[in-house]
């Protein structure tokens, strides 16, 4: 986003914003003194302290006025992620949703945590055992480090499901990618 308060100003934008009746706005640069308004929409924010000269990072939510009625802010320790159930009343379903949108910010930021999936995920664990319709979303600044960027396929899945042509294949596809792709 690269920040909220020069955006709001942009017709452009703001005229996009209205297609969507909840919205999840990360590198929002907002700091706890800045107020933001949209006509439209009731905001929530998770802001960073300030502890550089620049502003970065922060998060914010964004939910139409007509339906925040059935939205419920979930509060919460961590800075990386704004946990909010959306009611079933809205959406029809069986249960409530649980949503959260997140903003890890880069691994060698001052912000930077040592495991942020590990800290979005023990507040996770606490709300499951509430809610099973779940939808995260947002800017995780992806962390593959010297992992692979892609899934290894476990052939065991395949072989359960009597697949195991379709494993052969992938597989070796996979190993003329690897050595298509290899420095020479």
């Amino acid at each position: 986003m690269c920040g909220l308060k020069s955006k709001v100003n942009c017709p452009e934008f703001t005229n996009y914003l209205n297609d969507f009746s909840i919205i999840g706005l990360q590198e929002t640069k907002l700091n706890d003194l800045d107020h933001v308004e949209l006509e439209q929409f009731d905001i929530f924010y998770k802001n960073r302290s300030i502890n550089k000269h620049r502003r970065s990072g922060g998060i914010a939510l964004l939910v139409k006025k007509n339906i925040s009625k059935y939205v419920t802010i979930l509060e919460t320790k961590s800075k990386l992620v704004i946990w909010f159930v959306v009611s079933k009343q809205y959406t029809s379903l069986e249960q409530d949703i649980l949503c959260g949108t997140v903003y890890i910010p880069p691994e060698n930021s001052s912000y930077a945590t040592d495991d942020p999936f590990l800290e979005i995920q023990l507040e996770l664990n606490d709300f499951l055992k509430k809610h099973t319709h779940v939808c995260i979303f947002g800017d995780t600044n992806s962390r593959t480090k010297n992992l692979a960027d892609f899934i290894n396929v476990d052939r065991d899945f395949f072989d359960f499901q009597n697949l195991t042509d379709i494993y052969d294949d992938y597989n070796s596809e996979m190993l003329n990618f690897d050595t298509s792709c290899t420095v020479h």
